[in-house]
């Protein structure tokens, strides 16, 4: 009777990902089992990736049909970009939700929502009723249709379609797949002869462009700081090869005291224009006047300034790359290389020796104002209807009923990058008194360690590695390496009460008050006018890297503009020294240029001005435990402002609409994870309804997301900008059975939600507190999983061993029973299940992970690193996250006809390399050495085994070149990520590349390290977890 038939496959949808592929079907088993009733949702994965139901075979056969019908070769190749209308689509009158399959029919006009579990009419005069379904004008019609001319002009064209579409009972792609895609309207202009509103599918690109607003804090007086920033973004525009999908660019610079200087890109030179915003809106913080700390003249009161648009038009601001464009663009670039003209220009009004920072939260805010008032993109507040039918808008699906877009500046969404030299001025603090915290990777792939001191310390090991002979490392502190200062290795100590402590992240006093909401707010209003906004901040390494003082630049609430917008998340970097290389310095670019270019607006594909909906049949809904949860604390806001409205990510919940979510950009990796609950009264999912309350039939829950979205798209030769909208309602098969919960777990997901959860507890109780907090819930799994295999064995005593599945083995689950393969510490850890083996692993690389893991010793990172780090962290992929807290190691055959890994899975301890290379060596081949394969979003290491083997062998063969399948192993790895990481290797011929170090390698042996506060290993932590399940379940037994 077990796991007969699971609903979703082995190979989860990566779209809407559960945590277990069955789902609890009552309270008391969901807190019994102890794991999150939880789903990972990435909104715009690709539509290949989904594995359940063959949807784009089945969209390939509709638009074959469509071009097939048509007779311009134009319209041909136009149908592409044309799915079903998706006001065309029928929709439950009660809560708004789009039929599915798992509506159940009544009759051919009366269905029953798998959401509500309400009746509704399907009929034409029925859904008209929702003010959603619009009159199609004559020539929108004729583009998209074809039908006959007559027809058009005395009959209602949206009627007569949407009735043939269901007054036949042919098969329909929402009535068939689980994930459909439809078109909405960017635009709607009324026709003054038809009178009615023509609804615009689809624009070209230039016609209704994303945009990129590029912000340069202009208060550096370090010229190496704007040449940087301008060769980034050179080589950004160079990496495109010319094709930006119609991105229009404006670049502003901040100065201090207010100060805003634009570039009128009308002439091709780029000519700067200089305004003044008004001051912050926020108070003083008071503590900062007592102390003497800040002397400031900031008031209540705004300056009397200009409006932007008083002063310059949106199309002189944003440059079209295509064309002249981006000749003006260039030469603005170059300008600001040569700060010594442009950026003392900006600053002529400044007083340069005293600035503080820029008003970075005003500038945004009034850029934002600005886009509001002249600009239109499809996903405008004012879409949202207010009416009485709420559920109206739930999923963009009203248009505009004037002409008003016609008049304004269109585009169809945007990213903002915001480059910082120092703190914002809202944010005050420039250092952190004795404090000295390091950068080391700053952000860049999850990670904030300096290289080779990401752990205190290891396990003492047998003298096995032997040192990189004629290869020297620079100190290069951009890619993570350690800056060597007297205070570096002392300082450890005395800062462990400030950094990790047990009431929660102790954060430094602001300037103003109220910043972490202001911010907040700011994102929230990017996402809204469909911008996201990124953050880069640089640390100039001779004056920023002090030996007493920790630089700060408020990055805890600099990710709440970019968490709050849907950016990619905050990163920290450290400029070069004069004297640093160019080869290092090279190095320093590449990193920071990778993730400068996959932000970008057209390197990727990007959503814009993305609305997401989430609904639950009834008796489920989205979990704000945390949310509710964050006010009962006040030592700090992170924890209240990490979650919006029961959602972890880089979302916004909607001000006008509780259970509306907001993303400026979404591009295929953004991923979110929420939780859901059980409402119901008795605590009891529902799985059946009644019908006329006499018949009862089966309707299982199920969850569907409504995401709408502008994106560009390619159209024959042409991008062309358009709106769509994505529904994917997924069923939820339940069972009451804890041994079904355990062997449907998907691992690798699970480590989404738990590095939200422990993130939040540390928030509130500090890193050392979570260390605690984390070893208690991997002692209750276990616990709770060892007792199941106990009841299942006493079923199995009674009825005989039909009722078990195949690869359930009792020796191997319970204490005491002859036949065990593995040792009575495996049992108890849970290494005889399939599924939960992996799970002590998960527990301990997650909090050994660089965003959680208490400051000690070596390992130092500053707070805007950490930060940066678990910002980045947050909006991985299950895959990517689970490769950075426990990166995947092989070892491969060096021989060119190699097809797969020699070694698959290779434990992340010094001692399983090892065997795995000796292993290699004995029994594969006794010419050569394996090559070590270490994949994680940071980096990716190609290392050469004779360096790692602690005997030399003379008839070891050199390895000059990878075997062809190890690069394409290599390249799959790379494009996995949002961004391609630094690959070091020991085998290049052609390829620059940086050769890696025994301290890399060392960094990503999760299994060898030991912990901040108890100073266990991996092998050490376990033991005391097995002790403690040993003596809990003698104590039940």
């Amino acid at each position: 009777i077990y796991y007969s038939h699971p609903i979703i496959p082995k190979k989860a949808m990566t779209i809407l990902r559960p945590v277990t592929r069955l789902s609890p079907s009552n309270q008391d088993f969901l807190d019994e089992c102890g794991i999150p009733f939880s789903f990972v949702l990435t909104p715009f994965a690709r539509r290949s990736a989904i594995s359940q139901a063959d949807d784009d075979k089945f969209n390939l056969k509709r638009i074959s049909k469509a071009r097939a019908s048509t007779r311009s070769k134009i319209r041909r190749a136009s149908a592409d970009a044309y799915p079903t209308n998706a006001s065309l689509i029928s929709k439950c009158t009660h809560c708004g939700s789009p039929l599915n399959p798992m509506c159940h029919f009544l009759d051919q006009w009366r269905i029953i929502c798998s959401i509500c579990r309400k009746t509704y009419d399907a009929d034409f005069e029925s859904q008209s009723k929702l003010k959603r379904i619009s009159t199609v004008g004559k020539s929108s019609f004729d583009n998209r249709y074809g039908c006959d001319k007559d027809y058009q002009t005395t009959a209602s064209r949206e009627e007569y379609e949407y009735k043939k579409r269901y007054g036949v009972t042919s098969n329909k792609e929402e009535c068939e797949m689980p994930l459909v895609e439809y078109s909405l309207p960017l635009a709607s202009i009324y026709n003054h002869q038809t009178q009615t509103n023509d609804e615009i599918f689809t624009l070209p690109a230039n016609l209704c462009p994303p945009l990129l607003a590029v912000f340069i804090d202009g208060t550096s007086t370090d010229g190496g700081y704007y040449e940087r920033i301008a060769k980034l973004l050179m080589d950004m525009l160079d990496d495109s090869s010319g094709d930006y999908k119609g991105t229009r660019m404006g670049i502003f610079v901040m100065t201090s005291g207010g100060g805003l200087s634009i570039f009128d890109f009308t002439n091709p030179g780029g000519h700067l224009k200089h305004l003044w915003i008004d001051q912050c809106p926020l108070k003083v913080n008071s503590k900062f006047d007592d102390q003497g700390e800040f002397v400031s003249s900031d008031s209540d009161e705004f300056y009397n300034v200009a409006k932007l648009e008083n002063i310059m038009t949106a199309e002189q601001i944003f440059a079209p790359l295509d064309g002249s464009g981006r000749v003006s663009v260039e030469n603005a670039l170059r300008e600001i290389a040569d700060w010594t003209i442009s950026i003392r220009q900006a600053c002529q009004r400044c007083n340069h020796e005293n600035s503080g920072g820029v008003y970075l939260g005003r500038t945004l805010q009034y850029f934002l104002e600005f886009m509001g008032r002249v600009g239109y993109q499809p996903s405008d507040s004012h879409r949202i209807n207010r009416n009485e039918y709420h559920h109206d808008s739930h999923d963009g699906y009203s248009v505009i009923d004037d002409d008003e877009s016609t008049d304004k500046f269109m585009f169809a969404g945007g990213k903002i990058f915001c480059f910082l030299s120092q703190a914002p001025h809202e944010v005050g603090n420039s250092n952190l008194y004795n404090l000295n915290g390091r950068v080391g990777l700053g952000g860049f792939g999850g990670s904030c360690a300096e290289i080779g001191r990401r752990f205190s310390a290891h396990v003492q090991q047998e003298q096995n590695m032997m040192e990189d002979q004629g290869q020297k490392y620079s100190k290069d502190i951009e890619m993570g390496a350690a800056v060597e200062t007297t205070s570096n290795r002392s300082s450890g100590a005395s800062q462990t009460s400030k950094r990790n402590g047990t009431h929660g992240l102790e954060l430094p006093e602001m300037r103003f008050l109220q910043v972490d909401e202001y911010y907040q707010d700011i994102g929230i209003a990017s996402a809204m006018n469909a911008f996201a906004i990124e953050i880069f901040a640089f640390l100039q390494s001779e004056r920023d890297l002090s030996e007493t003082d920790e630089a700060y630049f408020g990055i805890p609430f600099l990710r709440l503009l970019s968490d709050r917008s849907g950016g990619c998340g905050s990163l920290l970097s450290v400029l070069p020294k004069l004297s640093e290389n160019k080869e290092y310095k090279r190095n320093h670019d590449d990193s920071m240029l990778r993730e400068v270019i996959a932000r970008s607006p057209w390197k990727r594909m990007t959503a814009f001005g993305a609305m997401l909906r989430i609904r639950c049949s009834r008796s489920l809904e989205i979990d704000d435990y945390y949310q509710n949860m964050s006010s009962k604390y006040n030592s700090n806001k992170l924890a209240e402002f990490y979650n919006s409205n029961g959602i972890f990510g880089a979302v916004a919940a909607s001000p006008q609409d509780n259970e509306l979510y907001l993303m400026g950009a979404c591009d295929t990796t953004h991923t979110l994870n929420f939780d859901l609950s059980i409402t119901s009264r008795n605590g009891v999912v529902e799985d059946t309804i009644l019908i006329d309350g006499i018949h009862e039939i089966s309707m299982k829950p199920c969850i569907q997301t409504c995401f709408a979205y502008t994106t560009v798209v390619k159209n024959g030769n042409e991008w062309v900008t358009v709106r769509r909208l994505r529904v994917l309602t997924q069923e939820l098969e339940l069972t009451d059975d804890t041994e079904s919960i355990f062997s449907s777990l998907d691992t690798e997901a699970l480590a989404v939600p738990m590095f939200h959860k422990f993130q939040h507890y540390s928030f509130q109780h500090g890193f050392s507190a979570l260390q605690e907090y984390a070893s208690n819930w991997i002692l209750s799994v276990l616990f709770c999983c060892y007792r199941s295999a106990q009841k299942l064995q006493e079923r199995v005593n009674k009825y005989g061993h039909g009722i078990i599945r195949s690869n359930f083995f009792a020796a191997d689950r319970i204490l005491g029973i002859p036949g065990s393969t593995i040792s009575a510490k495996e049992v108890l850890l849970g290494q005889g299940h399939e599924e939960l083996q992996s799970l002590p692993l998960l527990v301990f690389s997650l909090i050994q992970s660089d965003p959680l893991r208490p400051n000690h010793g070596d390992f130092n990172p500053s707070l805007d690193a950490r930060s940066a780090a678990s910002t980045n962290m947050s909006n991985m992929t299950p895959d990517a996250i689970a490769r950075c807290i426990a990166p995947r190691i092989e070892l491969w055959s060096c021989v060119e006809e190699t097809q797969e890994a020699t070694s698959y899975g290779v434990g992340m301890n010094m001692k399983d390399i090892q065997n795995g290379m000796l292993s290699h060596f004995e029994n594969v081949s006794k010419n050569e050495l394996p090559i070590l394969f270490v994949d994680t979003p940071s980096s990716i290491i190609l290392y050469d085994c004779q360096n790692l083997f602690h005997q030399t062998h003379p008839s070891v063969a050199i390895i000059e070149d990878l075997p062809a399948t190890l690069k394409k192993a290599k390249t799959n790895a790379l494009k996995s990520y949002r961004v391609t990481p630094q690959v070091y290797s020991s085998f290049s011929k052609h390829v620059r590349m940086v050769t890696p170090t025994s301290d890399q390698l060392t960094d990503y042996l999760i299994e060898d390290s030991i912990t901040s506060t108890t100073h266990h290993s991996f092998g050490e932590w376990c033991a005391i977890i097995s002790d403690i399940l040993y003596s809990e379940t003698t104590f039940y037994k």
